[in-house]
């Protein structure tokens, strides 16, 4: 699905080349537009996004983007911007997060996490990976559109995020609930992946069940290991057994989630 309209084949191949030969000649600026929001941190806990917000709201303001700003609870931004298309539909949905989980103690990083440095071709700073990067990517996107006056079938609609390293249900998941035309026909979610990968989500699930001892934590969040990953036994194959598999981990407060 192209949010696109129906230009003859060559036209929109054209527009399309136009469109990646500017993104290389601008990988500076782009690498740039990273690193800046880098140094405004919007660590989660507490999760507070009003400086952030502002940050990219400036900028969408001054390409000219109406900004809806919204602010469910005390602190807990989030922003959309839309591209209007010619049509109602399709829509697509760009969505990436402005919080990220916190730095902790600066003294043992080997860099200032927030200062945005880019060395030896790389950007450095705690976030840029989860997700700077990614929301940078949609920004940049967005921008370039609007620059180049690409036409669109169906709206394009930004979601720049609050909320999601605590669940989401202060930013994207109140959005949804307010406006569910945001979630569009399709949806891309900037999210870090392997430097070549893309994961699709119509795929399917595989489900299994965890009983672990002691509290739950986010990864991201962990010293060190509590448990040695070599207790787990062989994951079952998709299709090798009907019945969900159960791993378990001999314990004394049983929390499990399916």
């Amino acid at each position: 699905m192209s949010t696109l309209p129906s230009l003859p084949s060559e036209r929109t191949a054209a527009v399309k080349r136009e469109l990646w030969t500017e993104i290389d000649r601008r990988r500076d600026e782009l690498a740039r537009l990273c690193a800046d929001g880098l140094r405004v941190p919007a660590e989660n806990p507490p999760g507070d996004t009003r400086a952030i917000a502002d940050h990219y709201e400036r900028l969408l303001d001054l390409a000219g983007l109406a900004v809806d700003r919204v602010e469910p609870r005390p602190g807990t931004v989030s922003l959309v911007a839309t591209l209007a298309g010619r049509e109602a539909r399709p829509r697509f949905t760009l969505n990436g997060h402005l919080d990220h989980f916190p730095a902790d103690d600066s003294r043992l990083w080997s860099f200032p996490p927030y200062s945005g440095e880019i060395r030896d071709g790389k950007i450095l700073g705690r976030g840029v990976a989860d997700m700077r990067g990614g929301l940078t990517a949609s920004l940049f996107a967005c921008l370039l559109l609007r620059e180049h006056r690409v036409p669109l079938r169906g709206p394009l609609h930004l979601m720049m995020v609050a909320d999601e390293e605590a669940g989401g249900a202060w930013g994207t998941g109140w959005l949804l609930e307010q406006r569910p035309e945001l979630a569009g026909e399709a949806c891309m979610i900037g999210e870090p992946e392997s430097l070549n990968g893309l994961r699709v989500g119509e795929k399917g699930k595989a489900q299994f069940r965890l009983v672990a001892e002691d509290a739950s934590r986010h990864g991201g969040l962990g010293t060190g290991m509590t448990w040695s990953s070599r207790s787990v036994p062989r994951s079952r194959k998709p299709g090798e057994s009907s019945r969900c598999p159960t791993i378990r981990q001999p314990s004394s407060c049983r929390c499990s989630k399916p």
